[in-house]
């Protein structure tokens, strides 16, 4: 399965229902002129379009000892699956969790390489 970002997404979303007038309205009206979220599409070679989310970075704030302290979060702001795919079993391990991965790979950064100078030692991060 593929995670693209609606901008860049070369088919039409046209055909995309979910079942769902106003989400439907706000992925193929309102997404791309969102400025508090990234609308991603998510698909699989010549199939119709699964699932599409809009996600934002976001922060979940907790409060210890008189302290706050914030923790990176990624908000979904919308999320859709293709009435075409709803209410269908999927083997385990299936959409579900390459759709989870999906958002943390785009998430998450790669952790740094090994040979990087930060790993050697030359550079201290403050």
């Amino acid at each position: 399965m593929e995670m693209t970002i609606l901008k860049d997404f070369q088919k039409s979303i046209i055909d995309f229902d979910c079942e769902n007038t106003e989400i439907n309205k706000y992925f193929k009206e309102k997404a791309l002129d969102d400025f508090d979220a990234v609308p991603f599409v998510f698909t699989n070679q010549d199939s119709p379009i699964i699932a599409m989310a809009s996600l934002s970075c976001s922060s979940i704030i907790f409060e210890i000892h008189n302290k706050l302290s914030l923790y990176p979060a990624v908000e979904i702001k919308m999320f859709a699956v293709n009435k075409v795919f709803q209410h269908k079993k999927c083997p385990a391990g299936g959409m579900e969790r390459r759709i989870h991965s999906g958002i943390y790979r785009r998430a998450v950064p790669e952790p740094e390489a090994e040979t990087s100078p930060e790993k050697q030692g030359q550079i201290r991060k403050v």
